[in-house]
């Protein structure tokens, strides 16, 4: 079985055999300074019908690699970077725990907060952490 993969201009697409599996929308995107990294999303099963995946793939050097899964499906939500975390927030899939992604083993880790129908990509910002204290 020979899988690989090309890159649109907005989707990533999985082909097997030269035939199309998927094409990932939906998806938390975060730049890093060689590639960029999608968290998750939606691709079409049918014309009209899409699931949710939990795929985490890399786009460098002009190529797409899965580097991992998050612990759950998820699309429209969003990621923010974090020191060597990115955190994924929110998601439309029901209740969704937040997850931690360590770029450096490339795995997921689920804490609190959960969120349901957190979706079509919460807005996230680092702050300072005296913005939240009283003065």
């Amino acid at each position: 079985m020979h899988i690989h993969t090309i890159q649109s201009k907005y989707n990533l697409f999985q082909i097997w055999n030269n035939r199309l599996l998927f094409s990932i929308f939906n998806a938390a995107v975060v730049s890093f300074e060689k590639e960029v990294v999608l968290y998750g999303g939606s691709y079409y099963v049918s014309r009209y019908n899409q699931d949710n995946v939990k795929t985490v793939a890399s786009f460098s050097n002009g190529l797409w690699s899965k580097i991992g899964e998050l612990k759950y499906r998820r699309y429209a939500h969003n990621g923010i970077k974090s020191g060597s975390d990115v955190i994924i927030v929110g998601g439309y899939s029901g209740t969704l725990k937040t997850e931690v992604w360590d770029t450096i083993e490339n795995v997921s880790t689920a804490i609190m907060p959960e969120f349901y129908d957190y979706d079509h990509y919460p807005h996230l910002f680092r702050v300072n952490p005296e913005f939240c204290v009283n003065k």
